[in-house]
């Protein structure tokens, strides 16, 4: 074989490995990229819809406890609040 018919051997079988990667292979690894990331993003958001809901939870917690406050304010100057009408 000549120097020239070796180079294109080479190539062909180059070009061959990248064909059977490009169809084969990097299809498979685009697709675990995207599930990989999806799955990140997942959890970060379930990790701030939780913790917003937490910072929601407290905040209600407060709102109680001072309407609690402000009964027993009342109440002690004799003053009644009706209950509410829904359970909350």
């Amino acid at each position: 074989m000549q120097r020239g018919e070796i180079t294109a051997r080479y190539r062909e079988i180059c070009m061959n490995i990248w064909t059977e990667f490009k169809n084969a292979v990097l299809p498979w690894l685009l697709a675990g990229a995207v599930i990989a990331f999806l799955i990140t993003e997942q959890r970060r958001t379930t990790a701030a819809l939780v913790d917003a809901n937490m910072r929601l939870a407290n905040a209600v917690e407060q709102q109680g406890k001072a309407l609690d406050g402000v009964r027993s304010l009342l109440a002690s100057q004799g003053y009644t609040l009706p209950p509410l009408s829904k359970p909350q």
